[in-house]
């Protein structure tokens, strides 16, 4: 038994901010699991990643450091194995610290065959790495170890998984269409729910007598839109909104591939209930923080993209809910929270200390009501590549490496169509001058 408490980290891949039910948007997902969360919780509407793409995501989540100064570029670089990080710092004070799924914070590595032991290097006790979806694919193409991979060949079903990618590979190439149609292997063989299994396996082989600490990374709901049937089945009348201005050449049926996005969150949240009552049947909710999350969002098709590292909302949103012993319950935060804070929290409700130098923030004081749930940062940053973009108050500027700058107005124009630079250069100027000086963050980390 011990007095410090356990954390379980759930975080799905490419989840959109607003796509959750307890949002109260207009977008029907059912998300019953992660609704319950935040009831026992605090939420935090206004969450957004420090930078959107998956490698440097999570490299500014594991060091604390904004980007680029977490010390990953792009989306195949590796978080170097001497990095000082959260999951380090848990693993030195006394945490078991478990992880499944796809991490992505040593992705060229992985991708390679190779760097076996650099997980443990960078704080974890227990590993079940895989792939995400595509890579999954490239892994058995080139006949490289993953979890996954080798799970499907022992069930027959990698033709089967390769034949699924490249079909709908080959419709984005020759038809330009988004694929959103059931995946073509059963359930039990899907990639969202070989990651849930492993989380309870780790789960069970926990010690009872140590903090533990598990970060669960599900491959879903990124792209390719391939939900097992059975989900899809769930919102085959299900009516979404339509995108933001989208492109009128796009050929996809935008309502199939919102209607797969919603299918594969609702796996999600399925596992999200069945993981947290494991921990709940160990006796050790009541000792358990609980975090949901994601490391960037999906455009979906608004203003004619897809995916994400662009500096609009649908890509930089993510969900952020909390919840745990003592906190606060059923409160919607309306602050500034950025990815890199969930890693600097954890080290505050685990009782260890976070290094001022650098820029993430831990939430525990608004989430104990130390602090009023307003009070925890004034601006909130957030670059990737050639961009760096500041929200403040309701505006959001972002300025290119080329000098352009944009500005928008969240507040009056949330879907982003009007650029307001040139017509509120009293805004537009200071907050450009932010992003001018700002090259990224303290190359310290947690």
């Amino acid at each position: 038994m011990t007095d410090r408490p356990n954390l379980l980290f759930l975080f799905p891949d490419q989840w959109r901010g607003d796509w959750i039910g307890c949002a109260g948007s207009n977008i029907p997902v059912q998300t019953p699991n992660i609704d319950r969360l935040a009831s026992f919780g605090m939420r935090f509407p206004n969450a957004r990643t420090n930078s959107p793409l998956c490698a440097p995501a999570r490299a500014c989540l594991a060091t604390g450091a904004a980007y680029p100064a977490a010390g990953v570029a792009g989306g195949h670089d590796d978080l170097a194995r001497d990095t000082k990080t959260v999951f380090q710092r848990l693993r030195d004070a006394g945490y078991v610290v478990a992880t499944c799924g796809k991490n992505d914070l040593r992705k060229g590595a992985y991708m390679r065959g190779d760097g076996g032991d650099w997980l443990t290097a960078l704080g974890f006790t227990q590993i079940r790495e895989h792939a995400g979806k595509r890579d999954a694919a490239v892994m058995a193409i080139e006949n490289r170890p993953d979890h996954y991979v080798q799970f499907l060949r022992e069930n027959r079903a990698i033709d089967a998984y390769l034949g699924d990618i490249a079909a709908r590979d080959m419709l984005r190439t020759q038809e330009r269409k988004v694929s959103a149609v059931a995946h073509r292997l059963p359930r039990t063989l899907y990639t969202d729910d070989f990651c849930g299994r492993n989380a309870l396996g780790l789960i069970e082989g926990l010690p009872r007598t140590k903090p533990w600490c598990l970060w669960v990374n599900f491959p879903g709901p990124h792209e390719p839109f391939d939900p097992p049937g059975e989900l899809l089945q769930r919102y085959a009348n299900t009516r979404f909104p339509e995108p933001i201005a989208p492109d009128p050449a796009d050929p996809s049926d935008h309502q199939a591939v919102r209607r797969a996005y919603a299918a594969m969150m609702d796996g999600i949240d399925q596992w999200i209930g069945r993981i947290i009552n494991a921990v709940a049947t160990r006796g050790e909710l009541d000792r358990t923080i609980v975090v949901f999350s994601s490391d960037h969002g999906e455009m979906l098709g608004d203003h004619g993209k897809w995916g994400k590292a662009v500096a609009q909302e649908g890509s930089l949103r993510i969900p952020l809910v909390i919840a745990g012993p003592g906190f606060r319950r059923g409160i919607v935060s309306p602050s500034f929270a950025e990815l890199a804070d969930i890693g600097a929290t954890m080290l505050d409700a685990a009782g260890i200390a976070i290094p001022t130098s650098v820029t993430a923030r831990s939430l525990l004081p608004m989430l104990t009501g130390r602090v009023p749930e307003t009070q925890h940062r004034s601006h909130q940053y957030a670059a990737l590549g050639d961009w760096r973009a500041v929200m403040h108050e309701q505006y959001k500027a972002v300025r290119w490496a080329d000098g352009r700058l944009a500005l928008y107005d969240l507040a009056a124009d949330p879907g982003e169509l009007e650029d307001v630079a040139a017509a509120r250069p009293g805004i537009a100027g200071p907050l450009g001058q932010w992003l001018a000086q700002y090259p990224g963050a303290p190359s310290a980390t947690l």
